[in-house]
């Protein structure tokens, strides 16, 4: 499997039009909105259809007619802001993959609804077992869920926005090769997303997490002390990496 970031910033990207703040400002960091590609033998995911998709479609080299599916974890508009981008050219009928309870609310929605009415794009359900859903805590508007991918023995799992954290899913997470996880603030919870810090003294298996979905407001250079003391990285655009 291998996995290429193709974005990793919260829901107004780095720097965040209209803002001030000493990272908007300097602009030295430059982060697109959270998304993943995600390759198992000759099939390639994505995970969320964020507002730049266009933009990382084209430096990840991708043709859309190789997209074996569009995973949506939920519907912010930084996760399906995306899909209208699909409707530029002739209509592909690129499969989405999401919850019922999502493709439902997308279905009733004009803004998105003509997508599939003219089959730019269509809902399919899991057909590959190695793709499973995992609903988490985040919003109380709609349902929200996690991936976990798999191939052979190894598995990732994309968790970009996650409220609360309980047993059974500190069970689930524990066998994961990899833990892409909710990294959007430090130090404190808020706006349905569980502080780095909370995460940090629950998880015992730092090694093997990876922070993403950061916020502008965020010091990247407390992130890299944090990391030097739990062992965590910190997603990086267009990194990929490969697990054997």
């Amino acid at each position: 499997m291998k996995i290429t970031f193709l974005g990793t910033a919260s829901n107004g990207g780095i720097p965040q039009i209209g803002c001030n703040c000493k990272n908007c400002n300097k602009s030295t960091q430059t982060r697109l909105r959270s998304s993943v590609l995600i390759r198992t033998g000759r099939k390639l995911f994505i995970i969320d259809c964020t507002p730049d998709f266009r933009q990382q479609i084209l430096e990840a080299n991708i043709s859309l007619k190789d997209i074996e599916g569009i995973i949506l974890t939920h519907l912010h508009f930084d996760h399906i802001g995306g899909l209208p981008e699909l409707t530029v050219g002739k209509p592909l009928n690129i499969p989405i993959i999401c919850h019922h309870s999502l493709k439902k609310s997308l279905k009733e929605n004009s803004y998105f609804s003509y997508i599939f009415k003219n089959k730019y794009a269509y809902f399919t359900k899991i057909i590959d077992n190695n793709i499973k859903l995992v609903e988490v805590k985040h919003s109380s508007n709609f349902n929200t869920f996690g991936v976990i991918i798999s191939e052979k023995k190894k598995s990732i799992g994309y968790f970009p926005d996650i409220a609360t954290v309980n047993n059974r899913l500190l069970k689930i997470i524990k066998n994961l090769s990899i833990l892409i996880w909710d990294g959007t603030f430090i130090s404190k919870s808020k706006f349905g997303h569980l502080s780095v810090n909370k995460f940090l003294k629950i998880n015992k298996y730092n090694e093997r997490l990876i922070l993403t979905h950061i916020n502008h407001s965020e010091s990247t250079l407390l992130y890299k002390r944090l990391s030097k003391k739990f062992g965590f990285k910190l997603a990086k655009e267009s990194c990929t990496i490969i697990l054997n």
